[in-house]
């Protein structure tokens, strides 16, 4: 499985989603894996903390998002290629679904949503907005 995760500055949230990435286990389904950082352009740090470590590989992409998951797509060896984003905002256990449904159940490609599969939407908007509760808030005002 080669697991394509495209990055912009995301330094702040690359470490722990690579850590989680390495430590998925797809042994069980008699798969390994590969992981993939495309980096489009960062200038926070993400690179240099990317090639830190020994068990990702680095592509650098500078055309945005498509052309970093063309990118790391054309470099992947992996019979399965999953795309994972940099910023946290998944578990990397649910990989372990998504790669079965394609690896057991001999389904061509598998799209993941972040609205179908939410048991608890509010506490996700809250891990994915930290706390700060003002992007989430919409005002409307109108006056009669």
């Amino acid at each position: 499985v080669s697991i394509v995760v495209p990055v912009l500055n995301e330094v702040t949230t690359l470490p722990h989603v690579l850590t989680q990435l390495h430590l998925l286990n797809l042994q069980g389904q008699g798969l390994g894996k590969e992981i993939i950082v495309v980096d489009g352009g960062s200038t926070d740090g993400s690179l240099e903390h990317a090639r830190s470590r020994s068990f990702v590989q680095v592509v650098e992409s500078k055309g945005g998002r498509g052309a970093a998951l063309r990118a790391g797509a054309a470099v992947a060896k992996g019979d399965i290629v999953a795309f994972f984003p940099s910023d946290d905002e998944y578990d990397a256990a649910d990989l372990a679904s998504v790669v079965d449904l394609i690896a057991k159940r001999n389904s061509s490609v598998v799209f993941g949503s972040r609205s179908i599969k939410c048991l608890d939407l509010n506490e996700r908007i809250r891990g994915i907005y930290r706390g700060k509760t003002l992007p989430y808030f919409c005002l409307l005002y109108t006056s009669d």
